[in-house]
C-alpha cells in the first residue's frame, strides 16, 4: 500500500519482549505471539514488520531468475529433456506450483512411487537422458510459465508498484474466530523493523562455571534482564504479561491505548533482577568449563553476544 497498514477491527499488540527467551528466541517467540493474542481476546496482530516494499521485490522473484526463465523458455528442449528438467528444477524446483507441474507432466519412472518423485524430483530422474518416454518438454514449460512463473511476476509487481509494505502475524483458535478482520492503512505510523538484537554479558567469576553464571541481557530500549546460566528467567505461562501495550487503532494517530503493561512490567523485572546476585568483588575470567567440556568454553568469555529474533514469517498454532 501507500503507507503501514493496521488491524482496523482488531487490537495492534506491542510484546513485552522481556517474555521472550533471547538466549534462544525461536523457542517461545510463538508462544509469546500466542499468549499475547489471547490477553487481547483471540483478536489481535503483532506487526512484524513495516517499511519499504521495494527490496522485497528481488527476493521473491530476483531479475536474475526472470533472466535465466527467459533463456529456458527460448531455448530448443526437444532433444534434451534431461537437461531442461536439470534446469527447471535447479532454479525454480522450490517454488509453489512446481509440484502440480511434476505431478501432471513428469513421467515416474519405474519402481518409484509417484510420491516419491514428488518429494526428490532429482533423486530419481534420470536428468542425462537426451529423451524421456511420455515427456512433452513444450506442455511442460507452458505449465511451468501458468503456475510457477506468472503468480511469482505478479507478485512481484505488487511490491513494484507499492511504496510500502507490512506484515502483521497473530494465532488464532477456532473459538476465537468470530469476527472477520479488516485493515485500512494509517500514513502517521513510523516503520518497523523485523530484527530485534540484544546485548547478553556474562558476569564470570572464579567461583562458578560459565554454564552457570550470572548474566544481563539489555534490549534496545535499554530494559536489563538478569539470570543464571542457560535458563531464561520468565516462563511463557507465568505472572507476566505477554503484552506491554495493546491499542486499537485507526486511519490516523497512534491510536488509542487499551492495556498498559509498563510500569508493571518494569517493577517485576527490578523484583526479579534483585534475586540474581551479581559477581562477586573480586570478579574475574578465570571461570573453568566443567570437566571435560574443553577448552571452547573459554572463547569469548568477556564478549557480548548478539542476539537476534528471526521472526517467523508464518507459523500457526
Amino acid at each position: 500500500g501507500e503507507s503501514r497498514a493496521i488491524p482496523a477491527n482488531y487490537h495492534a499488540l506491542e510484546l513485552n519482549e522481556a517474555l521472550i527467551n533471547w538466549i534462544n528466541p525461536n523457542a517461545n517467540y510463538n508462544a509469546v505471539v500466542t499468549r499475547a493474542a489471547n490477553e487481547a481476546g483471540g483478536q489481535g496482530f503483532v506487526t512484524e514488520q513495516a517499511g519499504a516494499a521495494g527490496p522485497f521485490a528481488d527476493a521473491i522473484f530476483a531479475r536474475s531468475e526472470s533472466q535465466t526463465w527467459d533463456d529456458i523458455r527460448t531455448a530448443d528442449w526437444s532433444a534434451q529433456h534431461g537437461a531442461l528438467l536439470q534446469q527447471v528444477l535447479g532454479v525454480f524446483g522450490q517454488h509453489d506450483g512446481m509440484r502440480d507441474v511434476i505431478a501432471r507432466h513428469v513421467p515416474v519412472p519405474p519402481g518409484v512411487t509417484r510420491d516419491e518423485l514428488l518429494d526428490c524430483p532429482v533423486c530419481f530422474l534420470d536428468l542425462a537422458r537426451t529423451r524421456i518416454d511420455g515427456f512433452d518438454p513444450a506442455a511442460f514449460l507452458e505449465a511451468v510459465a501458468t503456475e510457477v512463473i506468472e503468480p511469482l511476476e505478479e507478485t512481484r509487481a505488487l511490491f513494484d508498484a507499492a511504496p510500502y509494505v507490512t506484515r502483521l502475524y497473530t494465532t488464532m483458535s477456532p473459538d476465537e474466530m468470530t469476527v472477520d478482520p479488516i485493515f485500512d492503512f494509517n500514513s502517521e505510523l513510523g516503520d518497523v523493523s523485523n530484527q530485534h538484537n540484544a546485548d547478553r554479558v556474562i558476569e564470570c567469576s572464579p567461583s562458578v562455571f560459565r554454564s552457570e553464571a550470572p548474566f544481563r541481557v539489555v534490549l534496545e530500549d535499554g530494559t536489563v534482564i538478569r539470570g543464571n546460566g542457560r535458563t531464561w528467567p520468565f516462563e511463557v505461562d507465568g505472572p507476566l504479561p505477554a503484552n506491554r501495550v495493546i491499542r486499537r487503532i485507526g486511519p490516523e494517530g497512534e491510536g488509542r491505548v487499551v492495556t498498559d503493561n509498563t510500569e508493571m512490567i518494569a517493577a517485576a523485572l527490578v523484583d526479579s533482577n534483585a534475586r540474581i546476585p551479581g559477581p562477586p568483588a573480586a570478579s574475574g575470567c578465570a571461570v573453568s568449563p566443567r570437566p571435560g567440556a574443553g577448552l571452547a568454553g573459554f572463547a569469548g568469555l568477556l564478549g557480548l553476544a548478539g542476539l537476534v529474533v528471526a521472526r517467523r514469517r508464518r507459523s500457526r498454532r
